[in-house]
């Protein structure tokens, strides 16, 4: 299984139902059209949290693995994002909203109480996003995580 979750020093690859939260009676995507729906209702912001919970919860077993196998974030990395979904119904832009919980998940993983994967989200360790659309696979949609520090 760690093959799957972890290909390289600088990679994560994560499936994309990492991001499934149950709303309205069905698994949505936690995009920001979703996002924006739930903070709009009646317990938008509770609401809102727990499912922020859910996602990072659901991440934290990718990131751990990569920093098992050495995979930190060093200041002025460039991150590129390459999302793979499983139709093309799918608009990147709501997509790139959960760099969110990416980032914050990044910054909560913390390896043997010491060492944390991320310190930071701010412009001192993210440098530069790149977001590509590389296609539809119904199979096995995901988002390939990969990672450049220019220090």
């Amino acid at each position: 299984m760690r093959s799957q979750l972890f290909n390289a020093k600088n990679e994560v690859i994560v499936p994309l139902s990492v991001f499934e939260i149950p709303y309205r009676k069905k698994l949505q995507y936690l995009t920001l059209n979703v996002w924006i729906l739930i903070s709009r209702s009646k317990y938008g912001s509770g609401m809102g949290n727990k499912y922020k919970h859910q996602v990072q919860a659901k991440l934290k077993p990718y990131v751990l693995s990569a920093m098992e196998d050495g995979a930190i974030i060093e200041p002025m990395t460039q991150f590129t994002f390459e999302w793979t979904f499983r139709n093309n119904r799918i608009d990147l832009d709501n997509w790139v909203f959960v760099h969110k919980f990416i980032f914050d998940c990044f910054q909560e993983s913390v390896l043997n109480d010491e060492q944390v994967f991320m310190p930071n989200d701010n412009l001192t360790y993210v440098q530069g996003l790149h977001d590509v659309y590389k296609g539809v696979d119904k199979s096995n949609p995901h988002v390939r995580i990969t990672w450049s520090s220019h220090e």
